[in-house]
């Protein structure tokens, strides 16, 4: 009998060993897929191998701004949006960086990289040309263009290689916005069919035509 015992107990132990390297290595194989993401959404438009544009683009745009030209970003209207850890966000709220004759602009290079989903949502909110508290309380075309930043502000707070604030202030954006599009989302998700659900991704893929979460020069 104790043979027999000690051979189940051998087993059991082979179960959990592979058991365990199975779960570390779906686990590994999760937090890279996070960490991947969270590098794409921080790219920058200016190079295909850097992850921030170079000290040449930075300069480029801040002699821009510094002209005369009322294309050119304001730097007054930088980082005055949402209250966060270590600073105010410059894209993720509805206070964004215009242009100095008033437009819209995306030519600020983000030091937070919070910041980097947001111009990506922002971007489709432009395509469905609907803006602020309108479209996240009531424009159920923005559900996909909402529920995208979400996932990828939860992709930074879940990723255990940034610092705590990044993916503190992440997490904040990512719920706070998921909250105020969940009501529109179980209204229109209610259509009988599946309708719902092909109206949300048709306009989810009409709003991301050309859209990436980087930095443009030429406010696009």
């Amino acid at each position: 009998m104790d043979d027999y015992y000690k051979k189940e107990l051998q087993a059991i132990k082979v179960t959990m060993e592979i058991e365990r390297a199975q779960l570390a290595a779906e686990a590994e194989q999760m937090l890279n897929s996070v960490n991947d993401m969270v590098i794409r959404s921080s790219k920058s438009p200016y190079s295909n191998d850097e992850a921030y544009p170079s000290s040449s683009k930075i300069d480029e745009v801040c002699k821009g701004a510094n002209s005369n030209d009322g294309n050119q970003l304001d730097p007054s209207t930088v980082s005055r949006n949402i209250p966060l850890l270590g600073g105010r966000s410059t894209y993720a709220g509805g206070d964004n960086p215009m242009t100095k004759s008033g437009k819209y602009s995306y030519a600020y290079v983000p030091t937070m990289l919070t910041d980097y989903p947001a111009i990506g949502h922002d971007r489709r909110y432009d395509n469905l040309e609907t803006v602020g508290f309108k479209g996240l309380f009531m424009d159920t075309r923005a559900i996909g263009a909402d529920w995208k930043f979400v996932g990828e502000e939860l992709s930074i707070a879940v990723n255990p290689y940034l610092d705590p604030i990044t993916r503190t202030n992440a997490g904040l954006l990512g719920i706070g916005l998921g909250l105020i599009a969940l009501l529109k989302t179980i209204i229109r998700y209610a259509q009988p069919n599946g309708t719902g659900h092909a109206n949300v991704m048709m306009w989810y893929y009409i709003s991301n035509i050309g859209v990436t979460n980087t930095p443009s020069i030429n406010n696009h």
